[in-house]
């Protein structure tokens, strides 16, 4: 049997067999990927969500006062992931509706925990450049003086707004 036709298609990750220039001093291989192959090539078996792991990845508790609390954890989106040991807080302010989310910024290329005043009716941005993850809907009435968990509604679970990561199957 002979090859009669052949032609090359992107793959990888390769280990480089020659340096064909360098990036801010680092050497850059022949066979080097950037960001957005890696990340073409992990979503395509990786599912966007918050890594479900022992049920408290990102998740929002009330804190002490007009705060809530976001645990440490790991997500996927758009298969690039974000893992953070630290347990964040959050302010907020009484006689308001607010959503918590995780923000992906490929533009800028940063993942952020953040918190927005939803009086309005907030939808998660799904662009090509941003992609959030509503992690909770906290409504705090006029007049309280502590955020308590009966006005924390987990969405994480939610496969319109955040969901679970987890790999994806065939089909």
């Amino acid at each position: 049997m002979a090859i009669i036709s052949s032609v090359n298609i992107d793959g990888g990750p390769f280990d480089s067999t020659a340096i064909v220039g360098t990036v801010n001093g680092i050497p850059k291989g022949d066979k080097a990927l950037n960001a957005a192959a890696l990340a073409d090539m992990f979503g395509s078996i990786m599912s966007d969500g918050v890594c479900p792991g022992d049920g408290t990845s990102f998740k929002v508790t009330a804190g002490s006062g007009l705060t809530v609390r976001v645990s440490p954890g790991k997500a996927w989106a758009r298969g690039r992931m974000c893992s953070t040991d630290s347990q964040m807080t959050l302010d907020l302010s009484a006689g308001h509706s607010f959503k918590v989310f995780l923000r992906l910024d490929t533009y800028d290329g940063l993942w952020s925990v953040m918190v927005y005043q939803d009086d309005a009716g907030y939808l998660p941005v799904r662009s090509n450049l941003i992609y959030d993850m509503i992690l909770a809907e906290v409504t705090v009435p006029s007049g309280a003086t502590a955020v308590t968990s009966s006005m924390i509604v987990d969405r994480r679970g939610s496969s319109e707004v955040c969901g679970y990561a987890g790999a994806r199957t065939a089909g």
